[in-house]
């Protein structure tokens, strides 16, 4: 037997015993990769939680510091809970075992997924209430029924775009079991009803975004997979739309991926529910290769082995970004110093992606945030960074009135030494008050105080 056809006996063997074992083995996966991504930040020395929206939450919420702690567990155990229900619910849904297993693999590998359950993101928290509802509402026990309106209603508060992809997904879920069509269609009803008047009456948006700078299709790819893997699960789920076509019950399917690219794409870039579509299809696409008669029987395993491949290796470089997530305990050092040396009233200039560990850990206001789209504070921002007058400079931080500016290795790195700010720093009226690891933090005096001290 040539090595070739030894390699491709051995992935059928692999892919048959995975199948099989597929619950040990995806529950082992689980734990090893939401295990992997705390141990390293731990030696990384990152803190814990990371992520810009967690820290806008935690600021809202007003949780003390001393919480965080204690709090790192909630989103890994909320991650595996809803693993379990959407593994419940796919079962309940007739998911073959060669779809299952694909499905959860992917999304297993998928950081949009690891992502919002190793940190604190409303959309995590939204979807398991979700899952939580389904599972009730399906539950043997009636009483169990009537709770699940009520995770229903909680799971769409989130933003316009939740609410109506929630209950589209609500809605495909429930079309097909006749027996409970009743109430289905009430608890529908009500939801619309709860989200019409919410939507008319009090405008509610609780979760403002984005929270990051990104292009569009950056992020997309990036919360499916650093480079290949992305690629690639895009690719399987080209192959997995055109197989699900031919399903008519699968047909719901394509308004939702279209309300969650729109949705995630006018409302805010959160991705969860869009690569949760995506990597259906995905699994659905591998299906196909695995299933579809081949010229040459043994090409589809190893087609679809070297695609899983690219996609494991290339997650490996998406897990070791997950873990260098800021912030980083350096930066958390120097927000506590500001914290007890600089005024509470103070205005922080510094990249905006810094501003949400900022104003938490800080508790002082950074001079722009990215979920405020402000063109204008943008354009100025850019302007303070990159001019090289002092003439247009200070007149800037004045009519802003920025007094400290807060400088990170990365930034250091990325402004050149001899112009712009950086070269600007020179000037009697910047005085360097701390400096930690390579963070900076710079007093800007302006010319009324100036003058008065003198």
């Amino acid at each position: 037997m040539r090595i070739g056809e030894e390699i491709t006996m051995e992935n059928h063997r692999l892919l048959h015993a995975l199948f099989k074992n597929q619950k040990k083995f995806l529950f082992l996966m689980f734990f090893l990769i939401f295990g992997g991504i705390f141990l390293l930040r731990a030696f990384q020395h990152k803190v814990i939680l990371a992520g810009n929206q967690a820290y806008y939450l935690l600021s809202i919420l007003q949780i003390p510091e001393t919480y965080l702690r204690g709090m790192w567990i909630i989103p890994p155990l909320l991650g595996f809970f809803c693993f379990l229900l959407i593994r419940h619910l796919a079962l309940q849904l007739d998911f073959s075992q060669k779809s299952l297993f694909f499905f959860l693999f992917f999304l297993l590998l998928t950081p949009a997924f690891t992502f919002s359950f190793t940190t604190i993101t409303l959309q995590g928290i939204s979807l398991f209430l979700f899952l939580l509802g389904i599972f009730l509402f399906f539950h043997k026990n009636k009483w169990m029924h009537y709770f699940s309106p009520l995770l229903f209603l909680a799971a769409i508060t989130v933003d316009i775009f939740t609410s109506v992809f929630l209950i589209l997904l609500l809605f495909f879920i429930l079309l097909g079991k006749k027996e409970k069509r009743g109430k289905a269609l009430f608890i529908l009803g009500m939801l619309c009803l709860v989200l019409a008047i919410s939507f008319f009456f009090f405008h509610p948006i609780f979760l403002r975004g984005p929270f990051q700078e990104e292009s569009l299709m950056k992020t997309i790819f990036a919360d499916l997979g650093s480079g290949g893997a992305g690629i690639f699960l895009i690719l399987l789920a080209g192959v997995g739309l055109g197989a699900c076509w031919k399903q008519k019950k699968l047909r719901l399917s394509y308004l939702l991926l279209t309300v969650s690219f729109f949705g995630t794409l006018l409302v805010e870039r959160n991705f969860l529910f869009l690569a949760l579509l995506i990597v259906f299809f995905a699994g659905e696409g591998a299906v196909y290769f695995y299933e579809r008669k081949w010229e040459i029987p043994e090409a589809r395993k190893f087609t679809l082995f070297v695609v899983t491949l690219g996609i494991l290796l290339t997650f490996l470089i998406s897990f070791q970004q997950q873990t260098f997530a800021n912030p980083s305990q350096e930066e958390v050092t120097v927000f506590s110093w500001m914290k007890e040396n600089i005024p509470v009233s103070a205005k922080i200039l510094s990249l905006p992606k810094n501003s949400y560990a900022l104003q938490y850990f800080a508790q002082r206001l950074p001079y722009l945030f990215p979920h405020e789209k402000n063109n204008e504070k943008e354009k100025i921002s850019e302007d303070i960074f990159s001019s090289t007058y002092i003439s247009t400079t200070f007149p800037l931080l004045e009519s802003q009135n920025i007094t400290f500016i807060y400088f990170t290795p990365e930034m250091k790195n990325n402004l050149p030494a001899e112009q712009g700010i950086l070269f600007l720093l020179r000037n009697e009226r910047f005085k360097l008050r701390f400096s930690h690891q390579g963070h900076e933090v710079w007093e800007f005096t302006p010319e009324t105080q100036q003058i008065n001290t003198k």
